[in-house]
């Protein structure tokens, strides 16, 4: 019995198998024009059913989703059987980034001088002009325990701003799949939203609005763009973060996951089940509106229930490219888990935030700024992030949390007069004080200029109104505190304006006390201004050529690029600082009388932008009479002393081409004033390729120096280069001169012959070798046509054999039919007589049974 059951299984697996086989076969031949699609299910009967009609590429088990490669009659099949099926389509961040541009490194951003107080330059202006500075000093609301997922680009962990934040990683191929690799960043892009998230310390580097929250980041979008499987494999991960091994991660629980990209004009349902889990689970979902302007969105921001973030200007107005609309949702789901209901129609984007000029970290240790809700979203998602945490403490779970979290960021903004806008721009320090449960007594903080028009460095004052009793308060401008104190309702508080960008600039006053704070702001517009050491009354700026011109340009926008000239020379070229403030020492040049100057400042990035001053230039005091011999001067413009931009200096620095390994060679250093050399550093580029040492500097005449440089070692190497940094004392000031210098291992003539000598010898070699192969190749050919030849007697005579054959055919043929026309005639004559015999004995047994 069990022998024949087992061959019963047997046989039933190999039809199964071979079924099985022949259904693979039929639905590869049926794929061969087939597309991918993101289908959703309930069960795991509900993906067998999936399976059968389509080939399935991905699971996403969290959300109940699989991509999918199906044709276009399966997938349509399987959406009259009732399963959600959508293309698996592009998202991209070119849809929510404007501009991005890199202006310099942390170190340089830091140690850019403001002279005023102790304020920082790494500073962005997005973090004050939505209250997060000041609800960290209230609150300490810094983002401790607070876990944000960023589905972006990637990340550079070992940037400054971010280092030591990132928790959890992972990177999702265009299926949707995992792939194991190191954090990275594919463009830039997202380690800028994640700085912009949660980067910086809050004190020297003042750069995400939640600088002690922890970062979990997922590859969906490589260099910029990806598929619908690759968000949804990204949302589905960050419901449980695991590796690229499946391993769980403890990352903390996830507040908040922000979404800088989208796709323009898209209101498909593909994201909705993914997003309605993360509601489920309290989850707060951040998404940039999109940068098309007015009248359209981009999704997952256009989803209700995901908070759609839109972004404003210096002036707190939407900028021009902020997406905006009432959204008419083409198929709403009947059930839903935000409000209780996914309506037809509502307004986007939900709230707005500083969208222009927005610093952050670029991978390398780099600082850019840049532009588009992309970078409005992460502030969004820092503040969100951080209300959260502050209800989740107080029991809040799933769906009611994050309701909490939408409405107290949407009832405690900032008001935009300017359309697009939603329910306003967010305000940190107002929702943290809602979601503590504090009460908010508004205030109205008036500001008026000794002086008009407000520049950096202007003296003004303040009144405060609400108040009617003595109240401490403090008073912020630009993230500056100018003013802590007790105020007395109706006086005056008098201030200077902190070094800051054009255009405008929050004046914040605020206070608190058990169970209230107080708060209001207003806008001052700030004017670009120049800053020289003045002499005397009327204003002017005298100095002496060969001094040190100490000069300030203050009140121009974020990074833009400054020129400063005096008269029609270029004393100094360089990028503002992220406070709108540039500061140089100058070296003025020599002049043989005194005269007038205009000192004048162009911004390159704003061209309205051009201020002037006049300076006079005196003659240096010499001690006897200089002739003049030669009137031609080398001008340097790149002489750098700690970030300082010295220009101006004539000064003739003679290097070689190229310098000769063996070979002794020198750099001449010359000037019409007293200069000294004081030094000569030389370092190669990479340093280990060869050792460049100097061997003296000699003074061959007056003001002519000459640096020699011992000859280098001949070792392993073809070329390198080396940076020579002349220490120069101007004045008792000492200046840095910086130039390069080419390092041959051999001259290039030497080399070129070599090179020459080379090129023959293996052309030489190459022709034989053709030669030889083409010899070779001839043979080969004939003894093929040889072989072609026997092939075709071979073939004529299988093709007589054949004929021969059919003749054989034919006569065996006609036999045979003679043989089976004989045979069919007697058989049939042999049934005949059968039927006639049966016949007659019925008759008999008839007739004897009579």
């Amino acid at each position: 019995m069990s022998k024949t059951l087992s061959l019963i299984l047997l046989s039933v697996v190999l039809i199964a198998a071979v079924n099985g086989l022949a259904i693979g076969i039929a639905k590869a031949g049926s794929l061969s024009n087939a597309s991918e699609y993101i289908i959703y299910f309930k069960d795991r009967s509900e993906l067998s059913q999936i399976s059968l009609q389509c080939m399935v590429e991905s699971i996403f088990w969290n959300i109940g989703a699989a991509l999918a490669l199906c044709n276009q009659g399966s997938a349509e099949a399987l959406r009259n059987m009732g399963f959600a099926v959508y293309p698996n389509s592009n998202v991209s961040i070119h849809s929510t980034l404007s501009s991005l541009r890199i202006v310099g490194d942390v170190k340089r951003v830091y140690q850019e001088q403001t002279g005023f107080g102790n304020i920082s330059s790494a500073w962005s202006w997005a973090i004050s002009r939505v209250g997060a500075d000041i609800a960290w000093r209230f609150f300490n609301a810094l983002g401790y325990n607070v876990t944000i997922a960023i589905l972006d680009t990637g990340i550079d962990p070992t940037h400054p701003l971010i280092a030591g934040k990132l928790v959890g990683w992972i990177e999702f191929d265009r299926k949707g799949k995992p792939v194991c690799s190191d954090p990275h960043d594919t463009y830039g892009h997202g380690t800028w939203v994640a700085s912009i998230a949660a980067g910086g310390d809050g004190e020297r580097y003042v750069f995400g609005v939640a600088p002690e929250a922890r970062i979990i980041s997922a590859l969906v979008l490589p260099a910029g763009s990806g598929t619908d499987a690759q968000v949804l494999a990204g949302l589905d991960w960050v419901l449980k973060p695991y590796d690229c091994m499946g391993r769980p991660l403890d990352v903390g629980r996830v507040n908040v996951v922000s979404m800088s990209f989208g796709a323009p004009g898209n209101y498909s349902n593909v994201f909705l089940p993914a997003i309605e889990k993360l509601i489920e689970n309290g989850i707060v979902a951040v998404a940039a509106i999109g940068n098309e302007g007015p009248y359209t969105s981009s999704n997952p921001g256009n989803i209700w229930g995901v908070i759609g973030v839109g972004a404003t200007d210096f002036n707190d107005e939407t900028t021009w490219f902020s997406s905006y609309e009432y959204v008419e949702w083409p198929d709403p789901p009947a059930t839903w888990p935000f409000e209780g209901e996914y309506p037809k129609t509502y307004e986007k984007p939900d709230v707005v935030a500083p969208g222009t000029d927005v610093p952050g970290a670029f991978p390398g240790g780099l600082i850019a700024i840049g532009s588009g809700t992309s970078a409005s979203t992460p502030i969004v998602a820092g503040i969100a992030g951080i209300v959260s945490s502050i209800l989740y403490s107080k029991g809040l779970r799933g769906p009611q949390l994050v309701m909490q979290v939408y409405n107290i960021l949407t009832s405690s903004t900032d008001p935009v007069s300017s359309p697009g806008a939603g329910k306003g721009l967010v305000n940190m320090f107002k929702a943290v004080a809602k979601a503590l449960e504090y009460q908010i007594y508004s205030l109205k903080i008036g500001v008026y200029p000794y002086e008009t028009p407000i520049s950096p460095l202007s003296r003004v004052a303040a009144r405060i109104s609400g108040l009617y009793e003595e109240t401490q308060l403090s008073i912020y401008v630009a993230g500056a505190e100018v003013y802590r104190g007790v105020y007395t309702p109706g006086s005056i508080i008098e201030f200077v304006v902190p070094p800051t960008h054009v255009e405008g600039n929050e004046v914040i006053v605020a206070g608190i006390e058990e169970s209230h704070v107080y708060y209001g702001k207003t806008l001052i517009y700030i004017n670009p201004a120049i800053y020289l050491p003045i002499k005397n009354a009327s204003r002017i700026a005298n100095i002496s050529s060969g001094a040190v011109l100490d000069i300030g340009v203050g009140g121009v926008g974020i990074g833009d690029l400054i020129a400063i000239y005096i008269g029609d020379s270029i004393a100094g070229l360089d990028t503002a600082g992220l406070r709108g403030w540039m500061h140089a020492n100058l070296i003025v040049p020599y002049v043989e009388r005194g005269d007038w100057y205009n000192i004048t400042v162009y911004d390159y990035s704003n061209p309205s932008i051009v201020l002037s001053h006049p300076l006079y230039i005196s003659k240096p005091v010499m001690a006897k009479e200089v002739e003049v011999i030669n009137r031609t001067y080398i001008v340097n413009n790149t002489i750098v002393n700690e970030h300082r931009l010295y220009t101006l200096l004539p000064l003739l620095v003679n290097t070689k081409s190229y310098y000769v390994a063996g070979e002794e060679g020198y750099i001449e250093i010359s000037s019409p004033i007293n200069i000294s050399v004081d030094r000569v550093e030389i370092v190669a580029k990479p340093s280990n390729a060869i050792d460049v040492r100097i061997l003296n500097i000699s003074k061959p005449y007056a003001n002519v120096y000459r640096v020699w440089i011992e000859p280098i070692p001949k070792t392993a190497f073809t070329s390198a280069e080396a940076i020579a940094t002349i220490y120069i004392r101007v004045n008792g000031t000492e200046v840095r001169y910086i130039t390069t210098l080419s390092i041959l291992s051999q001259k290039p003539e030497e080399e070129m012959a070599k090179m020459v000598g080379s090129m023959v010898d293996a052309v030489t070699r190459n022709m034989t070798i053709i030669e030889t192969s083409l010899e070779n190749r001839l043979n080969s050919i004939a003894a093929e046509i040889e072989s072609i030849r026997g092939v075709e007697s071979k073939v004529e005579g299988a093709i007589n054999n054949i004929s021969a054959l059919n003749q054989t055919i034919h006569s065996y043929y006609k036999d045979m039919s003679g043989k089976v026309d004989t045979i069919s005639k007697g058989l049939m004559a042999s049934i005949a007589l059968a039927v006639t015999a049966i016949a007659l004995a019925v008759i008999a047994i008839v007739r004897r049974g009579r």
